[in-house]
């Protein structure tokens, strides 16, 4: 075999090295994606809503190392919801974020930290809303 023949094969094999790890890289980085998502949305608490607050008007949630966010889902009740987090620490409120009947998970809160209590206030043209939370 040439020197030059020689030289193909090895960089040949190196591309070959460097192409799978990639992609071998970039199923890992799905796969743990899909079980953090799965791990988040397997421990979400179901609702149905009699009033405005979730979990009640003197309750509240507390989050985990679940998930990163607060995320809700309208499964029953009105075409779309306005959701309010409210946390109690700090009594600050975050902005109303609109929440479609059917329209799978929707994230209200974004980076919330582990171990933080809070509520969400929930508006729409029905009583009887039903879904889940996930924290």
């Amino acid at each position: 075999m040439s020197v030059l023949r020689k030289f193909a094969a090895v960089v040949m094999a190196v591309l070959l090295m460097v192409v799978g790890t990639a992609t071998a890289s970039a199923a890992t980085e799905t796969v743990d994606r899909s079980r953090a998502l799965q791990s988040c949305y397997g421990g979400a608490v179901s609702y149905k809503t009699m009033g405005i607050h979730l979990p009640s008007s003197t309750g509240y949630y507390r989050t985990t190392s679940r998930c990163n966010d607060i995320n809700l889902r309208l499964d029953q009740g009105s075409d779309s919801v306005s959701a309010i987090v409210c946390f109690r620490r700090t009594g600050a409120c975050n902005n109303a974020k609109t929440v479609k009947l059917g329209g799978g998970w929707h994230v209200i809160a974004t980076d919330v930290l582990d171990g933080t209590d809070f509520r969400v206030q929930i508006k729409g043209n029905r009583t009887g809303n039903v879904g889940k939370v996930a924290f």
